[in-house]
């Protein structure tokens, strides 16, 4: 399918797919297998991808949000939230449904739709090329955001090979006392070395990822709206799973820290009231909840304020609601400036 594609091309230009490819091949650290100095490797790599990507991604949405004109902008914010619902809801039917053989070699993943969920998917691509066809009319000034991607990419990678250096050395005793830990320590430099080469064809030689570009990637950062990473991963796994291997796929899933900033509402699905919980590393100055509903409207705003670093939770009252899928959006304003993240919760009586 198209839109597998689009996927798998999307992971390995913004998440540098072929840099989990370049560590699951040798060292393949599934987080339930894991024990304590593997899960702290995988931890410490998910945070470091987190925190990389998130305020870059907010960052390009800001740039696009600028850059559109008022209708526009409102025609891509309902696009946001629907695709953001679809995707959560067609990914977990996907997930629910699949067919799992596992043999020695791989995993093969397969499922069907039903007609409900064909076009669920007909309306993402739908989506998906709406948005495409949107950003042709705002060619020249979008164009270098893409300089922008390649040069983060870049960095991503730079870092990635960094940090299994810094790692190594300040793990080695702990590293050496386990089976695969000596492993890392054996190729740690050839891994590093490795992903420093990517990310210099990445910068040098992008002439294949600026082919699909537009096609692939473009589209996704400007559905982005403040989806955990976690998330948005999670919601691809069933479209990516013919596209890429098992190990990739597991080790992605496993580096990623879930809820980093915004928690599954619970109860979920809810009733009357749900409570939503969101951890802040650093003091928010303007809080603002808002909830969407699968047609994109919205339906909630409401004004939390200001928060300090922690764990916080705010209770809604959905009794006004009807039964339908709702995007909540958290905006934080930061001293990093604007940020958002959202997630999807059900309502249902």
């Amino acid at each position: 399918m198209m839109i597998q594609r689009m996927f798998s091309v999307f992971l390995s230009a913004i998440l540098g797919l072929f840099t989990w490819s370049t560590l699951s091949a040798q060292s393949e650290w599934l987080a339930e297998d894991a024990i304590s100095i593997q899960r702290e490797f995988i931890d410490e790599l998910g945070s470091e991808c987190t925190d990389y990507w998130n305020p870059r991604l907010n960052e390009y949405k800001r740039i696009i949000d600028r850059t559109l004109s008022p209708n526009d902008l409102e025609k891509l914010n309902s696009w946001r939230v629907r695709w953001g619902i679809l995707m959560n809801d067609l990914s977990a039917k996907m997930n629910k449904n699949a067919e799992v053989d596992i043999d020695d070699s791989d995993k093969e993943i397969e499922f069907s739709l039903g007609a409900g969920d064909e076009e669920e998917f007909t309306e993402i691509m739908e989506i998906w090329m709406g948005t495409m066809s949107l950003a042709e009319g705002y060619r020249s000034s979008l164009d270098y955001l893409s300089e922008n991607v390649v040069e983060d990419a870049s960095g991503f990678i730079t870092n990635v090979a960094d940090f299994i250096e810094e790692f190594v050395q300040a793990h080695h005793a702990e590293l050496a006392e386990d089976e695969k830990g000596q492993e890392l320590l054996s190729n740690s430099n050839e891994f590093a070395e490795e992903l420093r080469e990517e990310g210099t064809k990445i910068k040098k030689d992008n002439k294949g990822f600026m082919e699909v570009y537009s096609l692939a990637v473009e589209p996704f950062i400007m559905l982005y709206n403040g989806g955990n990473l976690g998330d948005m991963l999670g919601d691809m796994l069933p479209f990516l799973s013919n596209q890429t291997s098992s190990a990739n796929l597991d080790v992605v899933a496993g580096l990623l820290p879930e809820g980093a900033v915004l928690q599954q509402n619970y109860p979920n699905p809810a009733s009357s009231k749900t409570s939503i919980p969101f951890t802040l590393a650093e003091t928010s100055s303007a809080t603002t909840l808002r909830l969407y509903s699968s047609d994109g409207s919205l339906v909630k705003s409401i004004d939390l304020g200001r928060f300090e670093p922690g764990k916080h939770s705010y209770e809604v009252d959905v009794t006004d609601l009807s039964n339908d899928s709702y995007l909540y959006h958290l905006t934080i304003l930061t001293d990093a400036g604007e940020m958002v993240y959202s997630k999807v919760m059900k309502v249902v009586r």
